[in-house]
C-alpha cells in the first residue's frame, strides 16, 4: 500500500462503494477481489481518458485468465490518489484487449492471446 496516498479513495461505480484511506483500501484488496487471492489476478497496463489504467484478468478453475474489469488510477504527487474500479469485462474490448489472456504466461506482465477473427473464447 506504499504507492497509495494516505487520503486515497477507491470507488466502484455503479455500486455505492467508497473506500477512504490507504489502510482501508489495502484491507479491501486483501479480502474482496478473488477472495484476497491477488496471485489469481493478472494486470495489463492501458490508458483511459489519458489516465493510467489496468485491465484485470481473473484466473478461472481451468487456468484461463478471464477478463474481470478495469481500474482507472489517478496520481497526485507521485502517489496513487484514486482508483475507480469497474467490474465489467465488456469494458476491455474498446481498449483493444481480449476477453482471455494467453494462459501460458505466468506473471504480472501477461500478454493478450491473439485470437483469429470470430474465434473469441469466453470464460
Amino acid at each position: 500500500m506504499a504507492l497509495l496516498r494516505d487520503d486515497a479513495v477507491l470507488t466502484m461505480p455503479p455500486a455505492p462503494v467508497r473506500i477512504l484511506g490507504a489502510e482501508a483500501i489495502g484491507r479491501f484488496l486483501a479480502t474482496v477481489p478473488a477472495g484476497g487471492r491477488l496471485d489469481r489476478i493478472r494486470l495489463v497496463a492501458t490508458r483511459a481518458n489519458g489516465d493510467p489504467a489496468l485491465a484485470a484478468y481473473l484466473q478461472d478453475p481451468e487456468g484461463r485468465w478471464c477478463a474481470y474489469g478495469l481500474m482507472v488510477v489517478s496520481i497526485t504527487r507521485d502517489a496513487i490518489s484514486g482508483i475507480i474500479g469497474f467490474q465489467d469485462p465488456s469494458l476491455l474490448a474498446p481498449f483493444g484487449l481480449p476477453l482471455v489472456l494467453d494462459q501460458s504466461i505466468h506473471g504480472p506482465a501477461a500478454q493478450p492471446l491473439p485470437l483469429a477473427s470470430g474465434s473469441a473464447r469466453r470464460c
